[in-house]
């Protein structure tokens, strides 16, 4: 993540720091109970003086479109996905505190959908919260058992909490999916390593500077 005139970006792309309003003009907060749905979590919007004026713009633009969707009672995946983009962009700028409402709305109102459990995974490891990041990740591999990158991160948060018995049939899998992938090849070394296994360890680090040397 860097800093580009003055406002964090992520792969060249402006980052907004911004959250979800109910109400128009002055109204700070969103969320509450709404007719025939769910109860969402409060959150608010954030100061955009720090940011340049057409960042702000951009902000206003997006709080605006919520707001709509919102009053004209949009659908759980519609509404769920606009909560879940706004925690993405609040993620990226690095306020934790407020994208995790918005990113709990979105799991609330799609919770079959595994991106909101894995963006909330990864927040709470950002907040040095392992034992939430752990339950979501769990989550997130629960509704894609599949997902490459789920299991490597899973498989690193147990080896992260001295749990490498758990991680390694998640970085077996993985690997067995794409045994080429340098962060699994590296989270086995560890675990090979962790174990005084040095011959296993040696040669999976081997692999692991076979495949960066092709990179």
């Amino acid at each position: 993540m860097r800093e580009q005139g003055g406002v964090r970006s992520v792969g060249g792309i402006a980052i907004v720091s911004v959250l979800i309003a109910l109400a128009s003009g002055c109204e700070r907060r969103a969320g509450g109970e709404r007719r025939g749905g769910p109860e969402l979590s409060p959150v608010s919007l954030p100061d955009l003086s720090r940011m340049d004026a057409p960042v702000q713009e951009q902000a206003r633009q997006r709080h605006a479109a919520v707001t709509q969707k919102l009053a004209a009672g949009a659908s759980g995946a519609d509404l769920g996905t606009a909560f879940g983009e706004m925690g993405m962009l609040l993620h990226a700028a690095e306020d934790h505190d407020a994208a995790e409402p918005a990113y709990r709305n979105a799991q609330l109102l799609m919770p079959d959908d595994p991106r909101w459990p894995y963006y909330l995974a990864h927040l709470y490891k950002s907040k040095g919260d392992p034992a939430r990041s752990i339950d979501a990740f769990k989550r997130a591999l629960e509704l894609r058992s599949t997902e490459l990158a789920t299991l490597v991160w899973l498989g690193r948060m147990y080896i992260d909490q001295g749990q490498p018995d758990r991680a390694e049939p998640l970085l077996a899998r993985a690997q067995a999916a794409a045994p080429r992938t340098a962060a699994v090849l590296a989270a086995l070394g560890q675990i090979a390593l962790a174990r005084r296994d040095y011959a296993r360890g040696a040669g999976l680090f081997l692999g692991l500077e076979l495949v960066r040397d092709k990179q």
